[in-house]
């Protein structure tokens, strides 16, 4: 079984730190709920099972500063904080008095020292940060010994998926965006107005306001003439009638293949990625402004559910 650490927070800095807003209900020895930021949990991990143990540390706050404790009230280090964040499932983010931030496990050891402007977990293995105004890629190793993997060239970078793996950087240079790999060489040269994620070699891109699609080399498929377009799942990516990716009352959602074909219209009210299922189909789901549901296929065939 591998161990890992889920924490619960009120701070979001990120997607790759912890979405939950939940304060701790339960504070350590010597503090009060309202001096606890956040908690974290030792979790033994089987397959896809998970099995939560007690609260392992607190992320608190007393007098201004901040501290990692255990839940006996003793202190995991005798250093105080200046800021503090928490990062699931990694620890905690840490800013000391020179204003220079690191991060922590969930006993408090160091796994990045106090040197990034900026720091966002990726993954248990990555994070980015941001160094001489700079933003890179760091691989985390257990020794607490970082390993530069992409440098600190870029204006921004996002950590790029597919089906849920991280293969790839969504990179930022001179306002435009492109993609590199995970040591940062660039794969598509910074050139788009946005880029989503690359998967299935389909890259989608923003440009002049519409989305369109291109190869894994950046040989356009699709011009600019679409809402946005997300990750393609199993051959299919969704669709919306919005180009900026939000949700409210009149946005339709509908499906594209990957060379660019329209293969449902932009009619649902919600949808969902193309999956497997329980009994082993692969399909989305998605429902009309009716309350229909239907059931989307890799062909983009429409089945009612």
């Amino acid at each position: 079984m591998t161990k890992i650490s889920l924490s619960l927070c009120i701070l979001l800095p990120s997607a790759a730190v912890s979405a939950f807003s939940i304060r701790p209900l339960t504070a350590p020895a010597g503090y009060t709920l309202k001096e606890t930021v956040c908690r974290t949990h030792t979790m033994q991990q089987d397959g896809f099972r998970f099995d939560k143990q007690p609260p392992h540390s607190y992320l608190v706050r007393r007098g201004g500063s901040f501290r990692i404790v255990f839940p006996d009230g003793r202190a995991a280090s005798d250093t105080a904080y200046r800021n503090a964040k928490c990062a699931d499932p990694y620890g905690y983010i840490l800013q000391d008095s020179n204003g220079q931030w690191g991060l922590a496990d969930i006993d408090g050891q160091t796994m990045l020292p106090f040197e990034y402007e900026e720091i966002t977990p990726v993954n248990q293995q990555y994070a980015a940060a941001k160094r001489n105004g700079g933003y890179g890629l760091i691989e985390i190793r257990p020794n607490g010994t970082p390993a530069v993997s992409a440098p600190f060239v870029w204006q921004q970078i996002r950590p790029g998926y597919e089906h849920y793996r991280l293969t790839h950087l969504q990179v930022r240079q001179n306002g435009k965006w492109g993609i590199a790999d995970l040591k940062g060489r660039v794969l598509i040269a910074p050139r788009y107005q946005d880029v989503g994620p690359l998967a299935e070699n389909r890259l989608p891109f923003k440009q002049n306001g519409k989305w369109g699609l291109a190869d894994g080399k950046g040989r356009q498929i699709l011009p600019p003439s679409l809402g946005h377009i997300s990750d393609f799942r199993h051959g299919l990516a969704i669709l919306s009638n919005r180009s900026d990716g939000q949700h409210d009352k009149n946005t339709r959602y509908g499906y594209i293949d990957r060379q660019g074909k329209i293969v449902q219209p932009a009619r649902f009210t919600a949808a969902s990625p193309l999956a497997e299922e329980i009994d082993k189909r692969i399909y989305g789901r998605a429902t009309d402004a009716q309350g229909q549901h239907w059931k989307i296929s890799p062909s983009g065939q429409a089945e009612k559910d």
